[in-house]
């Protein structure tokens, strides 16, 4: 996947937990979480998926769009290191 498709992704996810957490602009089926919540994780996003993984195949689904999007956060206390994104339907 080009780094640029990488980047608008991340940015897509990233505006999509900051709809949910300050807008209150949520999607059918969305789910709260409170790593998300703090906007200093928000930000770190594009850096813990550079450190995690997420193959193409998803990304493409996420960008065509009607899947579901789960994000698994692993780091220590409230600090995250990597994620892992995969998708479902």
């Amino acid at each position: 996947m080009e780094l640029h498709s990488l980047n608008g992704l991340t940015l897509s996810l990233t505006q999509d937990r900051a709809n949910f957490h300050m807008y209150g602009v949520r999607d059918p089926g969305d789910q709260s979480d409170t790593f998300f919540a703090d906007v200093v994780n928000r930000q770190a996003l594009e850096l813990m998926l550079s450190n995690g993984s997420m193959t193409s195949d998803v990304a493409n689904m996420i960008i065509r769009g009607d899947v579901w999007v789960d994000v698994q956060i692993y780091g220590q206390a409230d600090v995250g290191r990597w994620i892992d994104v995969t998708v479902s339907y």
